[in-house]
């Protein structure tokens, strides 16, 4: 995220300041990169205020959920990195998720997909290295 270097000082005092900085600034944006920002939650105030969002970059985080509002709220969202954070599980409520191309999952603690994935009707790509799943079985995936 492009924060000016007077915004950086405060920034280390409250993660709360990134996500105040980006509604202020970004609510229209296509394209945002997140990665490694430390970040442990996504607030329900980006998911209500990113409606254009196509492409989400969360790399390197430390992400346990993406919550059920997650994938109905981003309903443009067409890339998706969440790559190294500590994610569990993916939510159902993917499965009406008809823009999603690109599902980047690699490096999580993921060890069930759910079956919805199957139905996305524009996914084209999904990366789940290091994850330990055990459902589907490997050999399906």
């Amino acid at each position: 995220m492009n924060v000016p270097e007077e915004v950086k000082v405060q920034r280390e005092q409250s993660r709360d300041f990134e996500w105040q900085y980006y509604m202020l600034h970004n609510t229209v944006d296509v394209s945002q990169d997140l990665s490694q920002c430390g970040i442990t939650a996504i607030p329900d105030c980006f998911l209500t205020q990113c409606y254009y969002l196509q492409n989400l970059y969360l790399e390197g985080n430390r992400l346990t959920e993406l919550g059920e509002a997650f994938f109905p709220s981003l309903r443009n969202l067409k890339w998706l990195d969440v790559r190294n954070n500590l994610l569990k599980t993916i939510p159902a409520t993917i499965a009406d998720h008809s823009a999603l191309q690109v599902l980047l999952l690699e490096g999580n603690l993921i060890e069930a997909l759910p079956i919805e994935i199957g139905s996305l009707p524009s996914l084209r790509g999904i990366q789940l290295g290091r994850n330990p799943i055990m459902y589907p079985p490997q050999d399906i995936v």
